[in-house]
């Protein structure tokens, strides 16, 4: 019950499924049974970005979860990959990486490919976060061709978006819209509303780079607007700095503005300072742009902060010296990628 519910995007609601079934398991001492509940409520609060208290749930449940039996390893395979998704949107990547690369073992160990080809997306999105992005490419090449030869286009959906994404940041314009259009197609196709999501924001961006921004405005809004139905706030809070780049491009800086603005406010509502960060550097880089100098540079100082707080101001110092002069360009990609 508690899976349909979240992926129709009824979170809440899944979320009391799981705490009735949490707090009856705890009343009856059933720690295996304990230990699965909690490793599917702490994946609810990943995608709702409660990464706090997701990892919290995810140490909780790996605590209680013991080594034997496939259906145990497989819930501490799964809370080995949340508990390292949670850790990279709290910026600490080096734990995170750690998490899962025990959890790809796990999977491997297992002969899962379901399982190893989404721990391979964690680990992808930790290279980024640490700038590696050829590993992040490769492991996400591997990705497609483990989705195609499983013949599941729920996960190749997926799979070809995050390619998409990565190549998409190195400059490979034309291998990423094929992928992101195969992604989109794909996840229509079976209902995949967060890939869908994922898929037009990542398009959107695409075709505002390439000089299409009043279309990519109407992808972009598409795609926030179901990863708000979807209470996905990582999402939703990177669809809105996509917007507001976009809004920049085309002059229209009070939108702009408006939605950076937004994004900051629900960065800061997460509790992830390495997210925030740069969320905040955007909003800083725009209010230059925009002619309000002093307060842009007080909200960039204000980054700078959050970074060191995350242990991640080398990324952000980039951002700073970098930014300014693509995003006056247009040139967008290099600014976000800047920001990575």
């Amino acid at each position: 019950m508690y899976k349909r519910q979240s992926h129709m995007g009824m979170a809440e609601q899944a979320d009391r499924w799981l705490q009735v079934a949490e707090d009856a398991l705890r009343r009856q001492g059933r720690k295996g049974l304990l230990g699965i509940a909690l490793a599917a409520r702490a994946l609810l609060y990943l995608n709702r970005g409660r990464y706090a208290e997701g990892l919290r749930l995810s140490q909780e449940a790996l605590a209680l979860l013991p080594s034997d039996g496939r259906r145990i390893a497989e819930a501490r395979i799964e809370a080995l990959r949340v508990q390292g998704m949670c850790l990279v949107r709290l910026g600490r990547l080096d734990e995170a990486e750690r998490c899962l690369r025990e959890a790809l073992e796990g999977s491997r160990t297992l002969e899962d490919p379901y399982r190893e080809i989404l721990v391979l997306a964690g680990l992808a999105t930790c290279y980024h976060g640490r700038g590696r992005l050829e590993e992040a490419v490769q492991t996400q090449r591997l990705m497609v061709t483990l989705a195609r030869r499983l013949g599941s286009p729920g996960y190749l959906a997926e799979a070809l978006n995050d390619l998409a994404y990565t190549l998409y940041l190195l400059g490979e314009y034309t291998e990423a819209q094929q992928a992101l259009e195969e992604a989109l197609d794909t996840a229509r196709r079976v209902g995949h509303r967060q890939v869908e999501a994922f898929a037009l924001i990542s398009l959107g961006e695409l075709l505002r780079d390439l000089g299409g921004s009043k279309r990519a405005v109407d992808l972009l809004a598409h795609g926030l607007e179901i990863a708000e139905v979807l209470d996905n706030a990582f999402l939703a809070t990177y669809g809105r700095e996509a917007l507001a780049l976009a809004y920049l491009q085309l002059g229209e800086i009070r939108q702009a503005l408006a939605k950076a603005r937004e994004a900051v406010d629900m960065a800061d509502r997460q509790r992830a300072p390495a997210q925030a960060s740069r969320y905040q550097a955007t909003l800083g880089l725009i209010q230059v742009e925009s002619g309000e100098v002093e307060e842009g540079l007080k909200t960039l100082q204000e980054a700078c902060a959050l970074s060191a707080e995350a242990g991640s101001e080398g990324e952000v110092a980039l951002s700073l010296i970098h930014i300014s002069e693509p995003t006056r360009l247009g040139m967008i990609s290099y600014a976000v990628f800047c920001l990575k």
